[in-house]
């Protein structure tokens, strides 16, 4: 079983929701406007919204693949591994947070040289 952050859960279903049933149709139609406007609507960054997209993009091919010959024998092992590499919001969030730790470091830093 794979490890599901619920608070990644929440957010995947706002963006989804900030959506219309047109993007939910046809992602391709997300534009840079439209990509800010589903961002604004559900609490994220484009970037994330972006991520999104690329991720269902690559979730989408996989199915493709799944539904034919591949979804048997040794392909199925490699597909559950792509499947366990695709990250929801692209790889920016664990930079973003990584940055965040090296501020806080250096925030603890400057409190201890007082």
């Amino acid at each position: 079983d794979l490890p599901v952050d619920e608070g990644e859960l929440d957010q995947t279903e706002a963006v989804i929701n900030s959506m219309t049933p047109q993007e939910r149709a046809r992602p391709d139609l997300i534009d840079a406007p439209r990509r800010r406007r589903i961002a604004r609507g559900s609490g994220v960054e484009p970037q994330d919204v972006s991520g999104l997209v690329k991720s269902f993009g690559q979730v989408r091919d996989l199915m493709k693949q799944m539904q034919g010959a591949g979804a048997f024998g040794k392909g199925r092992a490699g597909m559950a591994q792509q499947m366990a590499q695709i990250d929801l919001f692209g790889h920016h969030r664990k930079k973003r947070q990584r940055s965040k730790r090296k501020k806080d470091k250096h925030k603890d830093r400057k409190k201890r040289s007082r």
